[in-house]
């Protein structure tokens, strides 16, 4: 991956996904799943790029509060070792980042009915 612009900007406001929606889509690890020698807690290896097996970035149990609410970007982050942007948040511990795979996809804008029916007429 190319360095390209990040996908949000301090100030932008994301949901973070659910715990079960990551796990069931990139499987658990931890404490019940595995032992990573780092932290004995369970986490979910969640890929660093939509589609990508590989680099991962961990959604740990401790994270896990913040699932299904909305937080603010604090600031973006370059990661040259992993060739992505990562993201602080607000509502966290500043140490950590998030990458774009632990939020919810943006939502599809909605189309007036109007603009619907212009179309096929």
């Amino acid at each position: 991956m190319t360095k390209g612009n990040p996908k949000f900007k301090p100030g932008d406001v994301v949901t973070v996904r659910l715990w079960d929606d990551m796990g069931k889509e990139y499987g658990y690890d931890g404490k019940e799943y595995g032992y990573d020698g780092y932290d004995s807690a369970p986490f979910i290896r969640c890929p660093c790029e939509y589609g990508t097996e590989s680099p991962v970035c961990y959604f740990r149990e401790n994270m896990r509060c913040l699932c299904g609410t909305e937080v603010h970007i604090s600031e973006t982050v370059w990661l040259s070792d992993h060739t992505l942007y990562a993201y602080h948040i607000e509502e966290y511990d500043p140490d950590k980042y998030f990458v774009e795979t632990m939020f919810e996809p943006e939502p599809m804008p909605e189309i007036p009915a109007e603009e619907i029916e212009a179309f096929y007429s």
